[in-house]
Protein backbone atom coordinates (compact mmCIF):
# COMPACT_ATOMS: atom_id res chain seq x y z
CA UNK A 1 0.00 0.00 0.00
CA UNK A 2 2.88 2.34 0.71
CA UNK A 3 4.09 1.92 -2.86
CA UNK A 4 0.54 1.91 -4.29
CA UNK A 5 1.54 -1.01 -6.48
CA UNK A 6 0.10 -4.23 -7.76
CA UNK A 7 2.26 -7.18 -6.80
CA UNK A 8 2.37 -10.26 -8.96
CA UNK A 9 3.40 -13.11 -6.68
CA UNK A 10 4.68 -16.49 -7.84
CA UNK A 11 2.39 -19.43 -7.08
CA UNK A 12 5.06 -21.15 -4.99
CA UNK A 13 5.44 -18.46 -2.28
CA UNK A 14 5.81 -19.78 1.26
CA UNK A 15 5.14 -18.00 4.54
CA UNK A 16 4.14 -14.79 2.80
CA UNK A 17 0.81 -13.40 4.09
CA UNK A 18 -0.85 -10.69 2.05
CA UNK A 19 -2.06 -7.95 4.39
CA UNK A 20 -4.43 -5.16 3.32
CA UNK A 21 -4.77 -6.85 -0.04
CA UNK A 22 -7.14 -8.16 -2.64
CA UNK A 23 -5.87 -11.60 -3.64
CA UNK A 24 -6.98 -12.89 -7.04
CA UNK A 25 -5.67 -16.39 -7.81
CA UNK A 26 -6.84 -16.89 -11.39
CA UNK A 27 -7.55 -20.41 -12.61
CA UNK A 28 -7.67 -21.64 -9.03
CA UNK A 29 -8.87 -25.15 -9.92
CA UNK A 30 -5.34 -25.85 -11.06
CA UNK A 31 -4.02 -25.15 -7.55
CA UNK A 32 -4.14 -28.49 -5.82
CA UNK A 33 -4.40 -28.10 -2.96
CA UNK A 34 -5.77 -24.56 -2.85
CA UNK A 35 -5.05 -24.42 0.88
CA UNK A 36 -1.69 -22.77 0.08
CA UNK A 37 -3.50 -19.73 -1.37
CA UNK A 38 -6.02 -19.63 1.45
CA UNK A 39 -3.27 -19.61 4.05
CA UNK A 40 -1.89 -16.38 2.52
CA UNK A 41 -4.97 -14.33 3.44
CA UNK A 42 -3.63 -11.78 5.91
CA UNK A 43 -5.02 -8.89 7.95
CA UNK A 44 -7.75 -6.87 6.23
CA UNK A 45 -7.58 -8.96 3.04
CA UNK A 46 -10.08 -10.64 0.76
CA UNK A 47 -9.65 -13.38 -1.80
CA UNK A 48 -11.59 -14.06 -4.97
CA UNK A 49 -10.51 -17.32 -6.56
CA UNK A 50 -11.69 -17.90 -10.11
CA UNK A 51 -11.83 -20.94 -12.28
CA UNK A 52 -14.00 -23.41 -14.12
CA UNK A 53 -13.90 -26.88 -12.59
CA UNK A 54 -15.82 -28.31 -15.54
CA UNK A 55 -12.81 -27.74 -17.80
CA UNK A 56 -10.38 -29.90 -15.83
CA UNK A 57 -9.17 -33.43 -16.23
CA UNK A 58 -7.06 -34.01 -13.10
CA UNK A 59 -4.91 -37.10 -12.73
CA UNK A 60 -6.63 -39.98 -10.88
CA UNK A 61 -7.03 -39.39 -7.13
CA UNK A 62 -5.86 -35.77 -7.38
CA UNK A 63 -8.16 -33.28 -5.67
CA UNK A 64 -9.21 -30.25 -7.72
CA UNK A 65 -8.46 -27.08 -5.74
CA UNK A 66 -11.86 -25.35 -5.92
CA UNK A 67 -13.77 -28.60 -5.39
CA UNK A 68 -11.69 -29.28 -2.30
CA UNK A 69 -12.26 -25.75 -0.98
CA UNK A 70 -16.01 -26.05 -1.54
CA UNK A 71 -16.14 -29.39 0.26
CA UNK A 72 -14.16 -28.14 3.26
CA UNK A 73 -15.41 -24.53 3.55
CA UNK A 74 -18.94 -24.60 2.15
CA UNK A 75 -20.61 -24.50 5.59
CA UNK A 76 -18.70 -21.43 6.89
CA UNK A 77 -20.87 -18.30 6.76
CA UNK A 78 -17.95 -15.88 6.26
CA UNK A 79 -16.99 -17.66 3.02
CA UNK A 80 -19.10 -17.56 -0.12
CA UNK A 81 -19.16 -19.49 -3.37
CA UNK A 82 -20.77 -18.45 -6.65
CA UNK A 83 -21.28 -20.78 -9.56
CA UNK A 84 -22.14 -18.96 -12.78
CA UNK A 85 -24.21 -20.75 -15.39
CA UNK A 86 -24.67 -20.36 -19.14
CA UNK A 87 -26.71 -17.16 -18.66
CA UNK A 88 -23.55 -15.50 -17.32
CA UNK A 89 -21.55 -16.05 -20.51
CA UNK A 90 -20.88 -12.70 -22.13
CA UNK A 91 -18.66 -13.79 -24.97
CA UNK A 92 -19.59 -14.44 -28.55
CA UNK A 93 -23.07 -15.60 -29.45
CA UNK A 94 -21.71 -18.69 -31.24
CA UNK A 95 -19.94 -19.80 -28.05
CA UNK A 96 -23.18 -19.36 -26.10
CA UNK A 97 -24.96 -21.64 -28.57
CA UNK A 98 -22.21 -24.28 -28.28
CA UNK A 99 -22.28 -24.24 -24.46
CA UNK A 100 -26.07 -24.61 -24.39
CA UNK A 101 -25.98 -27.44 -26.98
CA UNK A 102 -23.52 -29.44 -24.86
CA UNK A 103 -25.51 -28.73 -21.71
CA UNK A 104 -28.73 -29.96 -23.32
CA UNK A 105 -27.36 -33.15 -24.91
Amino acid sequence: MERKAIEIAPPYMRGCPFNHASILPDEAPHAAPIKMFLMRIGVDSKMIATGNVSQLAPPPKQQVGLNEAFRVLNHIKAIGFAEPDDRDIVRRRRRDIIVRAYKNQ
